[in-house]
């Protein structure tokens, strides 16, 4: 998912009910989009795109917290990062959302995502690493 910043905003009066009218439209259609799919097929996309997200993290040498096996995971892929809010600030300043803490990273790819959002955290991964990744204490 990528983000792109807007200027702080106040809404009052009579734009409130207007605004709230928009979400809760947006709500409705989500969950209609969402009602669509399968189950199983939700799971199978989020299973493709984890694993792709282990593959990248593997071969730039970072050391993944999640395990392989499709069934002994969720959609969320873990790595270890020394530094993992710094990493997760650095890509959130590029547009890519993950939670970075208590030295690991969690990407979140789900239903939303796809293989070029993936391929977007990677770049920007790889920008803001410029390669020089540290995990575990070590450097590569």
């Amino acid at each position: 998912m990528r983000l792109q910043g807007i200027d702080d905003a106040t809404i009052s009066g009579r734009a409130v009910a207007d605004v709230s009218h928009m979400l809760a439209e947006l709500l409705d259609n989500a969950l209609a989009r969402l009602g669509q799919l399968a189950p199983r097929d939700v799971e199978a996309h989020a299973s493709r795109l984890g694993a792709e997200l282990i593959d990248g993290l593997k071969a730039r040498g970072l050391t993944v917290l999640t395990p392989e096996a499709p069934e002994e995971r969720a959609g969320n892929v873990c790595f270890a990062f020394d530094d993992a809010a710094g990493l997760a600030a650095r890509l959130a300043a590029h547009g890519v959302l993950v939670w970075g803490g208590e030295g690991r990273v969690r990407v979140s790819p789900h239903v939303h995502c796809d293989r070029d959002d993936v391929g977007a955290f990677f770049e920007a991964l790889d920008r803001v690493t410029a390669r020089t990744v540290q995990h575990a204490g070590q450097r590569r």
